[in-house]
């Protein structure tokens, strides 16, 4: 069977410390970020209501989602399957160093990825060469893998 990629993410998010100084650490511009107490809208831009209408930790992301582009972004038809991964750890490559600076000072790391079965069940592999670079990063990876829905 084969795996489909979905969509890789990569989310640093505290209570205490902010987004911005996420930024200026790892000399990357976030995909999307959020301080503590910024008002929270919905993606037709309309503002929540209620008690979650406010951030209550700032968070910076990075997000690669699968499209022509990041599915072409490696040949070898084995690791298509993680390529969103593959394109998002390449963006953080040799910051391993600052993440674990950051985790050291009160942030979260969250890096996650899913993929959809081909078929009735699924399999993937990570290669070597991204595990190593996972490593690097000092980061557990989240995964989930959805059934497909197709009969």
């Amino acid at each position: 069977m084969t795996m489909i990629d979905g969509m890789a993410s990569f989310v640093v998010s505290s209570t205490s410390q902010t987004a911005a100084d996420v930024t200026l650490a790892l000399g990357i511009q976030p995909d999307w970020s959020a301080e503590k107490g910024d008002p929270r809208v919905r993606k037709d831009g309309a503002p929540v209501a209620g008690r979650r209408a406010f951030h209550e930790t700032s968070m910076w992301g990075l997000d690669v989602d699968s499209t022509p582009a990041t599915m072409m972004a490696v040949d070898d038809d084995d690791a298509k399957s993680v390529a969103t991964l593959y394109v998002l750890v390449d963006r953080l490559l040799g910051r391993g160093p600052v993440l674990s600076e950051l985790r050291q000072l009160g942030y979260k790391i969250n890096l996650s990825w899913y993929g959809t079965a081909g078929g009735s069940q699924g399999g993937f592999m990570i290669p070597i060469d991204l595990l190593r670079d996972l490593a690097e990063l000092g980061c557990d990876l989240y995964g989930n893998v959805y059934g497909n829905d197709a009969t």
